[in-house]
């Protein structure tokens, strides 16, 4: 496998698909506030890239980022020392959960909170993990997304959603809470903004 650094040429989302909500770049600090340093990787691997802002933020964090093209449920390429990192498209999530932890990688995905309360999660967790519980990272305020047919508008997030870790030895306590100050998140924005 070989890692990709850029993310030009990325595909353009479907316009007005709410599966396409843009990741700003404080959702990234937050995840490496909790797994960041202690066991870095090959390479990020991003299956659900959409504008490339996931990626772009791990990038500017000096990170590989390996984005492949393609149907990600057709993906049975074996990859090691890799994070499988993705804010996967919500309609589909249960079956997103399914095949990321078929590798049997590090694997944080960025989802609504309720996803965790149905049947359909804890059958994906069971089949791939043996009944592994994910640990949660929790951000606060919640993480507001770049909306299809809105943009970044700063009405606030529409949903509460948090990262799912699973792979993560050394990510204790299970549940982990971060709260992000206006100033630190206006910062991290203007990366987005080119400014």
């Amino acid at each position: 496998m070989k890692p990709k650094t850029s993310v030009k040429a990325l595909t353009e989302p479907k316009a007005g698909s709410y599966d396409d909500c843009g990741t700003p770049p404080y959702a990234v600090d937050a995840l490496l506030d909790v797994v960041g340093w202690t066991c870095v990787p090959d390479a990020i691997w991003e299956p659900a890239l959409g504008e490339g802002l996931l990626a772009r933020a791990f990038i500017n964090r000096q990170y590989t980022v390996y984005t492949p093209r393609g149907d990600f449920f057709k993906f049975r390429e074996e990859i090691n020392n890799v994070w499988l990192v993705t804010n996967p498209p919500y309609s589909d999530k249960y079956r997103w959960i399914h095949h990321a932890l078929s590798f049997g990688v590090p694997t944080a995905l960025l989802m609504p909170v309720e996803a965790i309360g149905a049947e359909a999660f804890w059958a994906a967790c069971r089949h791939e993990c043996g009944f592994y519980l994910p640990k949660l990272i929790f951000v606060t305020p919640r993480i507001n997304f770049k909306m299809p047919n809105k943009g970044w508008d700063g009405a606030g997030a529409q949903f509460p959603t948090c990262w799912y870790l699973w792979n993560f030895p050394d990510v204790i306590p299970c549940i982990n809470y971060v709260r992000q100050t206006k100033e630190f998140r206006d910062r991290m924005m203007r990366e987005v903004e080119g400014g």
